[in-house]
């Protein structure tokens, strides 16, 4: 089955992913299922030779149909469209003919599936334009009806049934191939949310121990600090006797004291976060404030700072407390991870897309790539000192606001802490005192 009729035409080659639809094996049972065979590619060339004279007119009737159907009419619009489908419409119909219905032939039919599925046009539209063909061929074929033409008429419903079936697994099969990239996204996601909430289950269990045991440990650190000030002022208070070594190390208590304490308030932090409390918060404004909180900090240390933004700086919707602490968090993180000094940069960005980038960018000893995925895991700590609940801290705050955290980095090289927060948490200017009138604004409601 290889002759093909002069005019007949080519294939284009395709630039796109190959179509879905049956494979070459399908395609032959398809063929032999409705016996089309030699014979019938010998009257399709004699049917060609009938209707080619023809083919300008029928393209030219069948397009004139498609117009003055409004559900095809905006597929055929503008005239550059017009005339490239009839050109390829002109190639479609010598191919009937064409003698070659093996392989080419098939991923043809299956591009035109596919391009169809493409554009949106529905099924019940090119499969009735099928109808199109034959009222407009048949009677070309048969002016004196004998039997040999009636068997030419079925050779032509025969292949044109097969460009049915052909188009239509094509759709289909695209369909079902976006159903099952969607299935396999779907399991993926699933799973990885399973992970996560046992991941989260075991650390509730872990933490709702821990702020029991920190509760208890909290209570009686108090009165010891309070009993460690009271005995350093004592010890002041003595005339002619030497207390150095005693005030030096009552000092050194008092340090360790205040730091279990912060250790204890922590874990208490992480276990107990109370609901979002949601207010306008210019960023610029909250990060200057923690900055100046840090201030004797960051020069005890040598750790320089700078904020980088707008004037004004993004106005959001955050609850101002909780974010306070995940920048202290970050700014403490870097300034630990710079004990030779350096310079931190906080940068606050509006986004194209209406999302609100706030970075933490320090000059530090920097991590090694694997740590980037797990300094937000509760309890992993690059720090002998360190808790590991700082920066989970700073991720469980970012989550409940809906937005995303990340970390990169590289050794010697510095880390970068990276906030996104929705474009819903952005103030717009109706919101604004001043703004626009009343019927607008307010906190948005939290997305469950």
């Amino acid at each position: 089955m290889s002759h093909r009729p002069a005019g007949a035409a080519e294939t284009a080659p395709s630039n796109g992913p190959p179509p879905t639809g049956p494979t070459p094996q399908a395609w032959e049972e398809i063929k032999r299922f409705l016996d089309f065979d030699d014979e019938d590619v010998e009257r399709l060339r004699v049917a060609f030779e009938r209707y080619s004279p023809y083919i300008d007119d029928i393209v030219e009737r069948f397009y004139d149909h498609l117009i003055a159907m409004e559900a095809t009419r905006s597929v055929l619009s503008r005239a550059d469209v017009d005339r490239r489908l009839k050109d390829l419409q002109r190639g479609y119909l010598r191919s009937l003919g064409g003698g070659d219905y093996g392989e080419g032939y098939l991923r043809d039919r299956l591009r035109i599936g596919a391009t169809h599925e493409r554009i949106g046009l529905a099924p019940r539209w090119y499969l009735g334009a099928y109808w199109l063909y034959l009222r407009e061929i048949v009677p070309r074929l048969l002016p004196c009806a004998s039997a040999e033409e009636q068997a030419t008429v079925l050779s032509m419903h025969k292949v044109l049934l097969l460009d049915m079936i052909l188009v239509t697994e094509a759709y289909v099969g695209r369909t079902l191939a976006l159903v099952g990239d969607q299935k396999a996204r779907l399991e993926e996601l699933v799973s990885e949310r399973t992970r996560q909430l046992s991941k989260w289950e075991r650390l509730a269990a872990v933490g709702s121990m821990a702020a029991k045991v920190a509760h208890e440990i909290r209570n009686p650190l108090s009165s010891i600090s309070l009993n460690t000030e009271l005995l350093n002022d004592e010890l002041v208070g003595y005339r002619g006797v030497d207390t150095t070594e005693a005030v030096d190390l009552l000092r050194a208590i008092a340090g360790e004291i205040d730091r279990l304490s912060r250790i204890v308030e922590e874990y208490l932090q992480f276990a107990r976060m109370p609901r979002l409390d949601l207010e306008q918060v210019n960023l610029k404004d909250l990060a200057e404030q923690v900055l100046k909180f840090l201030s004797a900090e960051f020069e005890r240390y040598g750790v320089e700072s700078e904020i980088d933004t707008l004037d004004h700086g993004p106005i959001v919707y955050l609850d101002r407390n909780q974010f306070r602490q995940v920048l202290l968090n970050l700014l403490r993180n870097s300034q630990e991870a710079m004990p030779e000094g350096g310079k931190v940069t906080i940068r606050l960005r509006e986004e194209a897309d209406g999302t609100i980038e706030v970075v933490v960018v320090d000059t530090g000893v920097g991590l090694e790539p694997a740590q980037t995925q797990q300094v937000f895991d509760p309890f992993f700590s690059t720090k002998d000192t360190g808790t590991g609940l700082g920066l989970a801290f700073v991720q469980q705050v970012v989550l409940e606001h809906g937005g995303e955290v990340s970390c990169t980095g590289q050794p010697g090289r510095g880390a970068a802490f990276r906030i996104v927060l929705p474009e819903r948490l952005r103030v717009r200017s109706r919101d604004l005192p001043g703004g626009a009138a009343a019927g607008g604004g307010g906190p948005p409601k939290r997305s469950s």
